[in-house]
């Protein structure tokens, strides 16, 4: 609870009366179970939300691995470090920042290589980065959490070389319909597309769709077959001021235990014994 409220502080003022305070705790301490806003993979393997990061991590590593042996790469706002850990295994230099000091103590000793390092800074500000260094940003989950946006949009921009490019997801407003404490800003894409506009010359936005999957662990090259989509989830976008790179093809991620896990919801279980009480008298 702690690191949440230190989070949610940084958007909302403390209030003075006591009775709103405990209830602002009481929302913050809700708020922890109903929103994952860091991803520890001990704790979300079995959640739609590791795929969710897994699947955009992997798209990552197949556009870095295009680029030059010396590339830089930054994860902003790299939570605990589950996507750092990826990148790294390119060969690139990767840099993880985010703003917790906690998170970036607990990233530091878990996550170690020699192209890898990390640093304590705001995605806001990005102080600790020199102009025209970096070659690919990577953040993934954050514009939405940032009081001034607009100043990571623009320095995302400086850091960048000329040739560099950012890739930047976000939560789409149109499907998650409950207010999510930890956000100050959510996008629909012409939104979305608007904001990126005013900071680089070359936008596209691609959608992230969440949905129940089955697979058959076969030989040789697979086959992905996607019916029914729903609204895409997320928008995950590509921005640079000059040429955008080749996207991969659709990256995929199956979660078996996240099925299981919901197999075994209680009320599943307690639907399946009154059937089979049920089924009795027939």
């Amino acid at each position: 609870m702690k690191r949440s409220y230190c989070l949610i502080r940084q958007i909302i003022p403390q209030p003075k009366k006591l009775w709103i305070r405990l209830m602002f705790c009481w929302i913050v301490k809700l708020s922890n179970m109903l929103y994952d806003e860091r991803l520890s993979p001990e704790m979300a393997e079995d959640q739609v939300i590791y795929n969710e990061h897994q699947v955009r991590y992997e798209l990552a590593v197949a556009l870095i691995q295009d680029l030059d042996s010396e590339a830089v790469v930054i994860d902003c706002a790299c939570g605990e470090g589950y996507g750092v850990k990826h990148l790294a295994e390119t060969g690139r230099k990767i840099i993880g920042i985010d703003i917790s000091e906690e998170v970036i103590k607990t990233a530091s000793v878990k996550y170690q290589a020699d192209n890898l390092s990390f640093q304590v800074d705001s995605a806001e500000k990005l102080a600790t980065v020199k102009d025209s260094t970096v070659d690919v940003v990577i953040s993934f989950e954050t514009i939405e959490h940032l009081p001034n946006y607009e100043a990571y949009l623009a320095n995302v921009g400086r850091v960048l070389k000329t040739t560099g490019y950012a890739v930047i997801s976000t939560p789409n407003k149109a499907v998650f319909g409950a207010k999510n404490p930890f956000h100050v800003r959510e996008f629909n894409k012409q939104e979305f597309v608007e904001v990126l506009g005013k900071y680089f010359k070359q936008v596209k936005v691609y959608e992230q769709f969440n949905g129940l999957a089955s697979w058959i662990a076969g030989e040789g090259e697979g086959k992905a077959i996607v019916s029914s989509p729903s609204k895409p989830y997320y928008f995950l976008a590509v921005v640079s001021q000059s040429e955008l790179p080749k996207m991969p093809g659709t990256v995929m991620s199956g979660n078996g235990l996240a099925y299981e896990r919901r197999e075994n919801n209680p009320a599943w279980k307690l639907i399946n014994k009154v059937y089979s009480i049920v089924r009795k008298f027939v």
